[in-house]
């Protein structure tokens, strides 16, 4: 009698392996990308904290500090943005997404939050360097809390960064008891 052959390994399941691993690429991608982790209920203003990003691997992108300055009945918000090229860029506009009601933008402008002026034209940003882009926003209700605010900056060849306030809940607002104000 001969003996038995040896027991063959099992085949290594290919698929389920690589669905493991799309699973946790894909949490810590949506970990990084999301909010709320590291911020803190109550933000002192124009104070660096996490922002949302949308394109999170692109030569121009958010450096995750947002500026918020409360000006009477307005409110003004910011975000920073850098230039990780090895060039100069042009960025050529500011583009403010609200995708509900309760702000309108009153102006915008190339500069950090509580600046006077600041260039709303065409802005050049050097290789290695930052700037920041901010608008200005007539408050029509009596707490923003909720409110999303996204800030998108585009530049010469076309292509855009964005990203900025999941909501301003965590913003200063006099009379707002959730915001910090």
């Amino acid at each position: 009698m001969s003996a038995a052959p040896p027991p063959s390994p099992r085949p290594v399941p290919w698929r389920v392996i690589g669905l493991i691993a799309a699973l946790v690429l894909g949490g810590v991608i949506g970990y990084f990308v999301g909010d709320n982790h590291g911020r803190s209920t109550a933000r002192p203003a124009a104070s660096p904290s996490p922002t949302s990003v949308v394109k999170p691997f692109a030569a121009v992108a958010l450096t995750g500090r947002q500026c918020a300055v409360q000006l009477g009945k307005r409110l003004q918000l910011g975000v920073e943005i850098t230039n990780n090229t090895d060039r100069q860029i042009m960025l050529t506009e500011i583009q403010i997404g609200l995708p509900l009601d309760g702000l309108h933008v009153r102006s915008k402008a190339f500069g950090t939050c509580g600046s006077v002026g600041g260039n709303t034209g065409p802005q050049p940003l050097a290789a290695g360097n930052s700037t920041w882009i901010n608008a200005t926003f007539d408050v029509d209700v009596p707490c923003p809390g909720a409110i999303p605010v996204l800030f998108i900056a585009v530049y010469e060849t076309g292509q855009s960064v964005a990203g900025g306030f999941p909501d301003l809940a965590p913003v200063p607002y006099t009379g707002c008891s959730g915001s910090g104000g």
